[in-house]
């Protein structure tokens, strides 16, 4: 039985019912969670990349006037 299909209402619903759909919902709550927190490291990550790229090109600027910023082709 899928954790989502519940059982037909009836007066109470046994210890084997409740763990039956409680232990794969609680498993899909804490997947989604571990996803999170990877994908929010990832952005963290990226973040961070991003300022040093920027605090790059601002030198670059500041020490070389007038001169273009080299572009760099990072490929595929």
């Amino acid at each position: 039985m899928s954790p989502l299909a519940y059982p037909e209402p009836k007066d109470r619903i046994t210890e084997g019912e409740f763990r039956a759909l409680y232990g794969p919902l609680q498993a899909e709550i804490t997947a989604n969670l571990d996803a999170t927190i990877a994908a929010t490291e990832v952005l963290e990550a990226h973040a961070k990349l991003a300022e040093a790229l920027r605090l790059l090109r601002l030198r670059w600027v500041r020490e070389n006037p007038g001169v273009p910023v080299p572009y760099v082709d990072i490929g595929d």
